[in-house]
């Protein structure tokens, strides 16, 4: 069996690489431009197989590299934080069209290679933006996108809802389609940067690097986050259990923990005694996002088994270790 990775130098993309390469039956190509992810991630999962370095923008560069895939898990994607990827029109507007375009160039170079299977990467950004951001105790179970109007969350968020019509219309050519709507995850090789890293990390940098303790916003908004681990078992269970067209399921944490809770468990984990402060100029973002996963725990057999406490115990450790090398 032959498996691409696209993105695999990234978050998700290096620990499915670590998952996949376990299976010794399974030929697998790895690909990323390393925008966002970095070779060091594969170095430190200890993946042996090459990541080839190509722009999936470049319709002649997903041709290639998908042409002798059975399986597909399209992880590239254009993402990061609240200021990355919503900071401005123009911002929104690129992370519209960067991310349609990586998309259909891969699924039009899927269909055209007869691909058997694609698992893709999507987001809780499809949902409906307006009960996100006034309700502190919004649940989504995956028909929640049909029972409300269409509202993504901006350009990311739009990007993300049209690519999964894409694929529901792709699953009618005889390619079996299994889309994951993610939940904040977190873990080590995630995204710490100041420009577009994502919450957990960013904080965890700012402690290591003795950066000011500055949490966005007032730190009421709510997040179910999900160890990395826990998600690689989920979309490993995804592709395994596809047996119709098509398959969309939640994954992310069982818990909504607020960003003041994860901010101080973090301080704990660091055995620092840091002061949190708030700079409330800077938004909140949506006020709650928790995820039914009844469906992911009736289909897949699935449930996250990481504590907070384990799963930041481990990134801190990656975190400090990764930011010593600098």
């Amino acid at each position: 069996m032959s498996i691409c990775v696209t993105g695999a130098s990234g978050f998700i993309g290096s620990h499915l690489a670590k998952k996949i390469e376990q299976n010794l039956r399974t030929s697998l190509v790895l690909v990323d431009n390393f925008s966002r992810g970095k070779k060091s991630y594969l170095d430190y999962l200890k993946v042996k197989s090459n990541c080839f370095n190509a722009d999936l923008r470049d319709y002649e560069n997903a041709l290639t590299f998908t042409k002798h895939a059975d399986i597909v898990y399209h992880c590239a994607s254009y993402i990061g934080g609240m200021q990355f990827l919503h900071g401005s029109v123009k911002k929104e507007l690129k992370a519209f069209q960067e991310n349609v375009a990586i998309d259909n160039n891969v699924f039009r170079a899927c269909v055209e290679n007869k691909v058997k299977k694609i698992i893709y990467m999507s987001s809780v950004s499809v949902y409906n933006t307006e009960n996100q951001y006034h309700s502190p105790n919004t649940w989504f179970s995956e028909s929640s996108l049909e029972r409300h109007p269409l509202d993504p969350e901006g350009g990311y968020g739009w990007s993300k809802y049209l690519s999964e019509k894409n694929l529901r219309l792709l699953s009618d050519t005889g390619i079996k389609v299994g889309i994951a709507r993610i939940f904040k995850a977190y873990g080590p090789c995630d995204d710490y940067s100041e420009e577009s890293g994502q919450v957990v990390c960013s904080l965890m940098r700012k402690i290591i690097k003795d950066e000011p303790f500055i949490v966005w916003g007032d730190g009421t908004v709510t997040r179910c986050l999900v160890y990395i681990d826990d998600l690689i078992d989920a979309l490993i269970l995804l592709d395994n259990q596809i047996s119709s067209a098509s398959l969309i399921v939640n994954i992310g944490g069982n818990k909504p923990y607020s960003i003041k809770q994860i901010a101080k468990e973090i301080i704990k984990v660091s055995g620092k005694d840091i002061e949190i402060k708030y700079d409330k100029t800077k938004p909140n973002g949506p006020m709650s996002r928790i995820p039914n996963l009844s469906l992911a725990k009736k289909v897949l057999g699935w449930q996250p088994t990481t504590s907070l406490e384990e799963g930041l115990n481990k990134t801190y450790h990656w975190m400090k270790e990764e930011c010593t090398k600098q």
